[in-house]
Order: structure tokens, then C-alpha cells, then sequence
């Protein structure tokens, strides 16, 4: 459960996911997605970042 939670935590916080799975010691980043809780609404910002790039807003 801390691992779940921590490696979470550093998602949230916008650690690289390389970094928190070799802080895991994870040998792939495969493995840290089990562990992370994935924020869609960060994915959501991501997107609209890039669609106004495109759209030149």
C-alpha cells in the first residue's frame, strides 16, 4: 500500500515516471503503472495544452 500511495503521490507532483520507478526500484516503467492512480484530469490539461498550441491560442 505505500508504494501504491506514494507512487501516486509522485505522479501528482509531476515526478517523471522513470524516476519513480527506479525509486521503486522497478526494472521498467511497466510495472510503476500498476502503482499509479492516474490523474485523467491531468490528461484532459495535457490535451487542451496541445490543442490550443495547434489552434494557436
Amino acid at each position: 500500500m505505500p508504494d501504491i500511495l506514494g507512487a501516486t503521490f509522485a505522479s501528482e507532483l509531476d515526478i517523471p515516471k522513470e524516476i519513480i520507478a527506479k525509486a521503486l526500484g522497478h526494472g521498467s516503467k511497466t510495472v510503476t503503472d500498476i502503482y499509479i492512480n492516474f490523474n485523467t484530469k491531468k490528461i484532459d490539461e495535457a490535451n487542451r495544452k496541445v490543442i490550443d498550441y495547434i489552434l494557436g491560442k
